[in-house]
């Protein structure tokens, strides 16, 4: 093994050959560095030399014979070099006379280490919307996750369990697409999607949901996150209020925020968002507000009708519209799913917003909006510009699993697979914390909140990393509220813990808040900590 100071040659970080196997050529300082093929080593090597100035402009460089007999390499190996070099214009061949370095080589950057460095810490020049993009106030849902190592008992919320897909029948009927597709099938497709998906979910929608809605008014995004954002750049300016329930989902806060506006968060309670909790002059400042009525989240609480027709008369009143975001309303474990927001809109207000994520998969990035009339064109023309449009032939697999009825067997099968998870975890947590927990009402989602009301907002941080440590896997829903939370919970996700394990994890919870919990006057009923 040889480094650069055995040929007494300065230190070069891009070539520090220490760890590096060396063949050196007798006629030029250039080193192969033992990776890849022996002619992409010497067009490296070569190039690095002519672009560092080794090899100086209008230096003759070697024959192709001369520089393959000094590494001990065929012609026919040196060869494509000289050709790649010459094509790409770090040489030049001069009739008669022989091959040369250009004379228009870019040099590599030779100023000084410390010059570079006071460069470097120059902050990047963005634009508002990309100042307000590096912030750090954006949050995002699953970044302390991604650093953690997987729990043998985690309760992460959200997703899916995917190993109880179907992954045969679209594999086969993705296949039957590929072998029938049309030629114009693999072209662009119109930005609002491909017709025969949108009259798919509008059909579902209308059936299940009680939306009142047509296809024309359903758009195909790249996930539910990719519609808060089309609506987020359509409807707001910087600067507008938008009423955000609190807590709330951060994917929504980010897209607000991103967009320049201001959030103004309005507390949940039993009923849901409460508008009376928020001035009248701050109300009237509002143009757009995001609620999550069917389920909302975290806190899993229905919100009520009376609420309901409030939050439609403000919108009615004020010209503004409220974003509905039905994530995973489809998940009752009594009764049908319940009617949506959008159903009871009858001035165009509500903006529905849903996702093929929870069902199926998140790493298909497919959901939807269903756009209020006068707004279509609108949203065609942002999410033109955002992304043209979403891939054809997943919309189209999707759009034919549905139309066969597997969408919805699917979904069916899931509520079987997940309603005794829900009531084991509902009872484990009942019998290891009696009184001490309390649990919403609410028969719907992927997940429940469990609250502790002897145990203070700040301890609850040191309790899930000792439940991590007994290889339980718990969040706090404290990041999900702007300010300080008054009451302490825990968000709990059924969907990949099984009964028998759900029930041995809340064991060993408990035993993570043993010693932990402080008398405390239990409150009223109000999931945002309010008296």
């Amino acid at each position: 093994m040889y480094s650069y100071r055995d040929f007494g040659l300065p230190p070069d970080p891009l070539w520090d050959l220490r760890t590096m196997p060396l063949r050196a050529s007798p006629h030029l300082w250039v080193r192969l560095d033992g990776e890849g093929a022996l002619w992409r080593q010497l067009y490296r090597a070569m190039k690095h030399a002519i672009v560092s100035g080794e090899l100086g402009a209008g230096k003759r460089v070697p024959s192709t014979r001369a520089l393959a007999e000094g590494f001990g390499l065929s012609r026919s190996t040196a060869l494509p070099v000289y050709d790649q070099l010459l094509a790409e214009g770090y040489l030049v061949s001069r009739r008669g006379s022989g091959t040369f370095v250009s004379d228009n080589v870019p040099r590599s950057d030779n100023r000084n280490a410390l010059s570079r460095s006071r460069e470097a810490a120059l902050p990047p020049r963005l634009s508002l919307y990309g100042h307000r993009l590096a912030a750090p106030n954006l949050a995002y849902p699953f970044g302390d996750m991604e650093r953690l190592e997987p729990a043998r008992y985690e309760f992460v919320y959200g997703v899916p369990e995917v190993s109880a897909f179907p992954g045969h029948v679209l594999r086969r009927i993705a296949a039957v697409r590929l072998d029938q597709v049309a030629t114009r099938s693999l072209s662009y497709s119109a930005p609002e999607g491909i017709r025969g998906l949108r009259e798919m979910i509008a059909d579902y929608l209308v059936r299940n949901r009680g939306a009142r809605c047509t296809a024309d008014q359903v758009l195909i995004t790249t996930g539910a996150q990719q519609a808060l954002s089309l609506i987020s750049h359509t409807l707001l300016n910087c600067g507008d209020a938008v009423l955000l329930e609190n807590p709330h989902h951060l994917g929504a806060r980010n897209a607000f925020l991103a967009a320049g506006a201001d959030i103004v968060p309005v507390p949940v309670d039993d009923e849901g968002v409460n508008l009376s909790a928020v001035s009248p002059g701050v109300l009237n400042r509002c143009v757009l507000a995001y609620v999550t009525p069917s389920h909302q989240f975290p806190t899993g609480v229905v919100l009520s009708l009376r609420r309901r027709m409030d939050l439609l008369s403000w919108a009615s009143r004020r010209a503004a519209y409220i974003v509905e975001d039905d994530y995973d309303s489809e998940f009752r474990y009594a009764g049908r799913p319940l009617e949506s927001l959008q159903a009871l809109d009858q001035r165009g207000r509500v903006i529905y917003v849903g996702t093929f994520s929870k069902v199926l998969f998140p790493g298909l990035r497919i959901g939807y909006l269903v756009a209020p009339v006068e707004l279509q064109s609108a949203f065609r023309s942002a999410k033109w510009i955002a992304d043209w449009c979403t891939p054809t032939l997943e919309q189209a697999t999707i759009a034919d699993f549905m139309r066969d009825g597997h969408f919805e067997r699917h979904l069916r099968s899931l509520r079987k697979r997940y309603a005794p998870r829900h009531a084991a975890l509902r009872e484990a947590l009942q019998f290891h914390f009696g009184d001490a927990v309390s649990i919403g009402e609410s028969n719907t989602g992927l997940h429940m909140v469990a609250w502790f009301d002897d145990v203070a907002p700040l301890a609850l941080e040191a309790i899930v990393k000792q439940a991590r440590a007994k290889d339980v896997g718990v969040h706090s829903v404290t990041p999900y509220y702007m300010g300080k939370p008054e009451r302490s919970g825990l968000l709990l996700g059924f969907t990949l813990v099984n009964e028998t394990d759900i029930r041995e994890a809340i064991r060993r919870l408990a035993t993570a808040f043993a010693g932990r919990r402080t008398p405390r006057k239990r409150r009223n009923a109000h999931v945002d900590g309010s008296p």
